[in-house]
């Protein structure tokens, strides 16, 4: 019989597949299990599910594949972020989520999943127990995280956007309280799925008035709070359509499309700089339920600035156009 070659370590020198495989797929078992949940039994999209588990999506590999063999740092990094690639393409084969909301959270998970390989490594360099530690301190902080840690604050928070029209006042504010439909969307975050604005109409004039901004999921309603023609119009928002729509094999409803970002009202304010010469500004005050926050707002303001422009560019090129025809 052919001799088992060994290592220094008296471990087998030969390949060592099988292991990395089992301790790839026991993490990402452990952790889509955590997900699911983490979003459909306790609707947490907080630190527990966007913190916690990338750190156990690098660590947990790590610590299986040593109770077999040492664990190089090459090593270490193959594990983990195979691991984390397999844990996204669970999530999308199995309708957990979608493309677009798994994109979101890769730039905040891939440091951790760095952060929790290093953490097992260290661990392992000290003591077997130490990393069973680490090991057992991470699964326990999740259901901790989750169940104390509060919801994200739900303050409303404003994101303005403005532009310079070369038309009088008068002429943009026709256009801000209705505007006809736009042409479709070429930004790339609108055809993976983010829904955007298509036309806009309004029933009565005056505060009372209830303004409609059809969406390609559907109108937002806005009733008129503040009506200073042609300076100031606000308005609450009572309706809205969902925010996006997944990317997906599956048709996918996801919890957080229901209730974790919420527009609460608006305003498109007009200042005249001249007597052909205007200031728009678009603003929108939301709310949303995502930890950490911070992270999470770059993403929603950067979005919500994407379709103010939208809006604002279309307000200004239909506003032009009919302004140049009548001062012919």
């Amino acid at each position: 019989m052919e001799e088992l070659k060994l290592n220094d370590n008296g471990v087998s020198a030969q390949p060592r597949v099988w292991y990395s495989v089992l301790a790839i797929s026991t993490t990402v078992a452990i952790t889509l299990a955590l997900t699911l949940i983490a979003v459909y039994r306790m609707g947490n999209y907080t630190l527990a599910l966007f913190v916690i588990i990338p750190l156990l999506i690098g660590a947990v590999p790590n610590l299986i594949f040593s109770r077999w063999s040492p664990v190089t740092p090459k090593r270490s990094y193959i594990l983990s972020f195979g691991s984390f690639g397999v844990y996204g393409l669970s999530i999308l084969l199995f309708g957990v989520d979608g493309l677009i909301c798994l994109l979101t959270a890769t730039p905040l998970a891939i440091p951790l999943v760095f952060i929790g390989a290093l953490l097992a490594r260290t661990a392992l360099h000290r003591s077997r127990r130490s990393a069973d530690t680490v090991l057992v301190v991470l699964l326990a902080s999740f259901p901790i995280v989750a169940w104390v840690e509060p919801h994200s604050s739900l303050q409303p928070r404003a994101v303005t956007t403005e532009i310079i029209i070369d038309a009088p006042r008068q002429d943009v504010w026709d256009n801000v309280v209705s505007f006809p439909e736009l042409s479709p969307p070429d930004e790339l975050l609108f055809t993976l799925g983010i829904s955007y604005p298509i036309r806009a109409k309004i029933n009565g004039t005056g505060v009372g008035a209830v303004r409609y901004c059809e969406f390609n999921t559907g109108p937002f309603v806005e009733p008129i709070t503040t009506w200073i023609e042609p300076s100031l119009l606000q308005f609450d928002v009572t309706q809205q359509p969902v925010p996006l729509t997944e990317l997906s094999i599956w048709k996918v409803h996801a919890p957080h499309l229901d209730g974790y970002f919420n527009s609460v009202r608006g305003e498109f304010r007009l200042i005249e700089l001249s007597s052909n010469r205007t200031l728009l500004k678009g603003t929108t005050w939301y709310s949303q339920d995502f930890t950490p926050a911070w992270y999470w707002h770059l993403w929603s303001d950067h979005i919500i600035h994407k379709i103010h422009n939208r809006v604002l560019r279309h307000i200004d090129y239909t506003t032009t156009k009919r302004f140049e025809r009548t001062s012919r």
